[in-house]
């Protein structure tokens, strides 16, 4: 599956955070979200609390990228699959 995680080092604050999409096994606790036939994403309840309260998976035709955003910040750019 899709693997959506906030990385945090130090104080846990959102300035610390590194964001990663990886291809991952699902753990126990996982949230699932399926976002399209045969694709489902995965998040653990950590990360989550970093990209509420919504988290939109934008599509780059031109170049082919995905990105990670919401309303108000833009968490990764260029993302390649």
């Amino acid at each position: 599956m899709l693997r959506i995680a906030a990385i945090t080092e130090g104080c846990g604050c959102s300035n610390d955070a590194m964001y990663e999409v990886n291809w991952d096994l699902p753990q126990e606790n996982d949230r699932h979200f399926e976002i399209a036939k045969d694709l489902s994403v995965v998040i653990d309840p950590g990360s989550q609390l970093y990209f509420e309260p919504e988290l939109i998976i934008d599509f780059d035709p031109e170049r082919g990228t995905f990105s990670l955003k919401n309303k108000s910040e833009i968490f990764i750019r260029q993302i390649f699959l």
